[in-house]
């Protein structure tokens, strides 16, 4: 996730009050990335651990989490560019899901451009990203990274 936020501040979308992705947005994206993969490389935590409350519950990844997944962190750097570079944007992504949703008529996924679902309250923490120049900005950033990376054969 940091390699993102990074990559993503020397793209200059990764700042919210400007109209682009929050760190919150692109851990979210990150997280989401992960679990679709296949094989996946992180669980649903949610489905996984159900009614527990998570203001006291202590977790242990090893005890419920081993991924097959074989992809080195570069490997999965440039698929996730890949993946979001030619992303729908008008579904929703959701890590509670581990999925991406139709956009629903819910109020706070109307009229934005990307719609990432906060998880334990379902709002949009992607509002920011409420014109089309910003969406522009971010799936060329995307774009652009991914094509440059496509030809590379070892990131790690």
């Amino acid at each position: 996730v940091y390699i993102t936020k990074e990559w993503a501040r020397s793209r200059d979308i990764n700042n919210a009050f400007q109209g682009t992705l929050s760190s919150y947005s692109l851990t979210l994206m990150m997280i989401n990335f992960l679990q679709r993969t296949k094989p996946s490389v992180i669980p649903n935590l949610q489905l996984k651990m159900n009614n527990i409350d998570i203001n006291t519950f202590e977790l242990n990844l090893n005890d419920l989490w081993n991924s097959r997944n074989s992809c080195n962190l570069g490997d999965l750097f440039v698929l996730f560019l890949r993946y979001y570079s030619y992303f729908n944007y008008s579904r929703i992504i959701s890590v509670r899901l581990a999925n991406c949703i139709i956009n629903s008529s819910h109020l706070n996924f109307k009229r934005k451009f990307i719609n990432i679902e906060e998880p334990f309250n379902y709002s949009n923490v992607s509002r920011a990203i409420s014109h089309p120049a910003s969406l522009y900005l971010i799936t060329e950033s995307f774009q652009q990274t991914s094509q440059l990376t496509f030809n590379c054969k070892e990131l790690n």
